[in-house]
């Protein structure tokens, strides 16, 4: 999957690799055409799940390409926002797919936001946002943290919120929205669990004024 995207950021990249598994000769041609993503539906139609075995689903392979993708340096991910969009428009994915595939790769964001100091921001900025502006996803529709399932007893786990106001932040500065836009969008931003969920909140504002290259006051 990771390949998808370097190849379709840079294509004479897959064609490079072609001549060299065939064993021929690198020919000066036109400059090669961006992959399609058929290979998303070749995927899914062709794998199952190790343990369930049910088919690959296509919220999984937006998933799995996220995971992959953040796994780049920063300065990789600069094209992102246009393979986003170039990738809801071949319409190989489904809207309500990549809200799901958004929404569960939201959901790990808490545990791997230290490890990528800019994953928020890319996150927000380049798949969030432009997903949005072109109407192939909206704030309401992602979860931000996993459902129970039905009949699962109520227990109390960790909960990390800290992630999920950092990349909130940018709507805020970006976008100029303001809270009672964030409060119907998100309405669990301002709930007593989330609220009480941030460990500190010195520090978060700290984060947040990094994210957006805010200078202290």
């Amino acid at each position: 999957m990771l390949n998808l995207y370097q190849y379709w950021v840079n294509p004479a990249l897959q064609e490079k690799e072609r001549t060299e598994q065939d064993g021929e000769e690198e020919k000066e041609e036109e400059t090669p055409a961006k992959p399609d993503f058929k290979e998303i539906s070749t995927l899914c139609q062709t794998t199952k799940h190790a343990e369930t075995g049910e088919k690959t689903t296509y919220e999984t392979c937006l998933l799995t390409l996220l995971e992959q993708v953040f796994a780049l340096k920063e300065a990789e991910l600069g094209p992102l926002d246009q393979f986003i969009i170039a990738l809801a428009e071949s319409k190989i994915i489904s809207n309500k797919s990549f809200a799901g595939g958004v929404s569960k790769f939201a959901q790990m964001i808490p545990g791997l936001a230290a490890d990528i100091p800019y994953l928020c921001k890319i996150f927000a900025r380049s798949v969030v946002m432009p997903l949005m502006s072109s109407n192939y996803l909206s704030m309401k529709e992602i979860k931000w943290t996993p459902e129970k399932a039905k009949g699962e007893v109520d227990e109390e786990e960790y909960l990390e919120t800290e992630a999920i106001y950092r990349i909130l932040a940018f709507f805020i500065h970006d976008q100029k929205r303001d809270a009672a836009w964030v409060s119907e969008n998100c309405k669990e931003a301002f709930s007593e669990t989330w609220l009480e969920a941030i460990l500190d909140h010195k520090y978060l504002v700290g984060e947040i004024r990094r994210d957006l290259g805010v200078e202290e006051e």
